[in-house]
C-alpha cells in the first residue's frame, strides 16, 4: 500500500506489541528514506491492531491483507502486489506449524 502497510506479527516473550511495532517502523522508515534521499520520521505514530485467537481469525485476517491492494485498485488479484505473502516470491513465509502450535485451545485449530 503506498501509505500504509499491515502485519501479522507472533509476539514472544521479550517485546511488547508496541516495541515490535517501533522496531519494524524504525527499520522499514530508514531504508525508505534512504530511498528517496529524506530524513526524520517517516511513519506516524500509532498502529491499529486486533487480537488473533485461532486459525480461523488468522485466516479471516491474512485475507483482508491479501484482498487490501485489490480493494485499492493496486493490482488485479492478491498474488500480484510484490510486497505480499500472497505473492510467490513469499510463499514459504509462514510458518504453519508454529501458528498451530500457538492454538489456545485445541479446538481453535481450523
Amino acid at each position: 500500500m503506498p501509505d500504509h502497510y499491515h502485519l501479522i506479527v507472533g509476539l514472544g516473550k521479550i517485546k511488547t506489541l508496541s516495541d515490535a511495532i517501533k522496531s519494524v517502523n524504525k527499520f522499514t522508515g530508514r531504508c525508505i528514506n534512504d530511498l528517496i534521499g529524506n530524513e526524520g520520521r517517516f511513519w506516524q505514530e500509532g498502529f491499529h491492531d486486533h487480537a488473533i485467537r485461532n486459525r480461523k481469525q488468522y485466516n479471516v485476517i491474512l485475507a483482508y491483507i491479501h484482498n487490501n491492494p485489490v480493494k485499492a485498485g493496486l493490482v488485479e488479484r492478491p498474488e500480484l502486489w510484490p510486497y505480499s505473502t500472497a505473492n510467490e516470491r513469499y510463499a514459504g513465509e509462514i510458518n504453519w506449524d508454529w501458528l498451530d502450535g500457538m492454538a489456545i485451545y485445541p479446538g481453535d485449530i481450523e
